[in-house]
């Protein structure tokens, strides 16, 4: 089991009752997401954004430049809070908060002991979000900022970009393998008038993507779970500050996506 934190990465052999972590030097921004699809290979995903003023609250936690996870005192309850629209820098530059985007992808092959940076930009408005692998070469990872996108890697070494819209609505945070050529990304389309879920599906690879999900409305998946290619779930937030969860039904219906709520 493993846990990404900032410069670190822990790691735990007995269901998360105890944890080592190792800083990291290689890391240039903060480590998010952790990937490992054997026990010597292991990916980052890592990135940063222009924090908001409604992110830079102490007692809050910032999930992604598009969530912020905010606990109410009085009733215990964590709440969910969307950030609507592109997200401004004038905020955090008043602020001395990160004023820039950055992404960054690394790669052990030692079990965690070294990594090796194989992906980095400051200068493309985004930051990596979930990673996911079917093998030690075959990986893909969303990213958002100013627009979403999906990069994946076919040789366990370079990483390309395969999808991009730009949005500045959309988010993208879950990544998910059901197969070898069978891939799903999780994300919504953020508005306060037309909050609906956003999920790209690829089954040849990653090489093509179509859109799927978009008539569930108020909700928005950020992560995703296959046991097979025909059941799954995706757990969501909605603008309600609630979670959610839905299920997965492989099956064809006009005007109907195939995850249900």
């Amino acid at each position: 089991m493993w846990a990404p934190s900032n410069d670190q990465i822990s790691v735990s052999a007995d269901n998360g009752a105890t944890w080592t972590s190792t800083k990291i030097p290689q890391l240039q921004t903060d480590a998010r997401y952790v990937a490992a699809p054997s026990d010597n290979v292991i990916y980052i995903s890592a990135g940063e954004w222009p924090q908001q003023s409604s992110q830079k609250d102490s007692k809050s936690f910032p999930l992604s430049a598009r969530w912020t996870l905010s606990p109410e005192a009085a009733t215990k309850k964590i709440s969910a809070i969307p950030t609507f629209g592109k997200v401004s820098r004038r905020h955090a530059e008043a602020t001395g908060q990160p004023t820039t985007y950055k992404m960054q992808m690394l790669k052990s092959v030692d079990g965690g002991k070294t990594f090796v940076s194989q992906f980095f930009s400051d200068s493309l408005n985004l930051y990596f979000n979930a990673v996911d692998c079917y093998d030690e070469k075959h990986c893909c990872a969303a990213a958002e900022g100013d627009s979403v996108a999906v990069y994946c890697t076919n040789d366990g070494e370079s990483w390309n970009q395969v999808y991009q819209d730009a949005s500045d609505t959309l988010s993208l945070m879950g990544a998910a393998y059901v197969g070898p050529e069978e891939i799903w990304i999780a994300g919504g389309n953020l508005s306060q008038i037309d909050m609906y879920a956003y999920m790209l599906h690829s089954v040849d690879g990653g090489k093509t993507w179509t859109v799927e999900g978009t008539d569930i409305y108020g909700q928005y998946p950020n992560d995703l779970s296959f046991v097979s290619n025909t059941q799954g779930w995706a757990s969501t937030f909605n603008i309600l500050q609630q979670s959610g969860l839905l299920q997965y039904k492989n099956w064809s219906q006009a005007n109907r996506s195939t995850f249900l709520e």
